[in-house]
C-alpha cells in the first residue's frame, strides 16, 4: 500500500488525519487537505514512520530532491522534484525565491 501525489507514488507510505486542527491561526482557512513536509523525528522514527519527503527521496522518483509550494489568495499548489514557474512571484525577472531548510528549528 502506498500513496500517491499526482503521478508519484510511494509504497508503504503512512497516512495520517486529523479530525480536529486546533491552531486559532487557521481558523478562517479552508482546508480541502493537507500533506506533511515534517522532518523526521523521534516520535515517528521510534513507529518506523518515514515523512513522506524523505520517502520520495529514498524512493529516487524525484527529479531533484526539492519541494516548492505556493499559497494564494484563491489557490494553493506543491511542486515534488522542483518549481513550477508560473508561481514565480515576477515571471519578467525569472528571480526565485527560495528559503533553504536544513535543520530542524526548535520551539521557542
Amino acid at each position: 500500500k502506498g500513496i500517491c501525489v499526482g503521478e508519484l507514488c510511494v509504497s508503504e507510505q503512512v497516512f495520517g488525519m486529523a479530525d480536529i486542527i486546533d491552531v486559532p491561526l487557521l481558523d478562517e482557512v479552508v482546508w480541502d487537505g493537507i500533506i506533511g513536509l515534517a522532518f523526521p523525528n523521534d516520535q515517528l522514527s521510534t513507529q518506523g514512520i518515514s515523512p513522506l519527503m524523505d520517502n520520495m527521496i529514498s524512493s529516487k522518483i524525484l527529479t531533484n530532491n526539492v519541494f516548492a509550494y505556493y499559497i494564494g489568495m484563491n489557490q494553493g499548489a506543491v511542486t515534488f522534484g522542483g518549481v513550477d514557474n508560473k508561481y514565480i512571484a515576477d515571471v519578467a525577472d525569472n528571480k526565485f525565491r527560495f528559503a533553504v531548510v536544513t535543520e530542524k528549528v526548535k520551539n521557542i
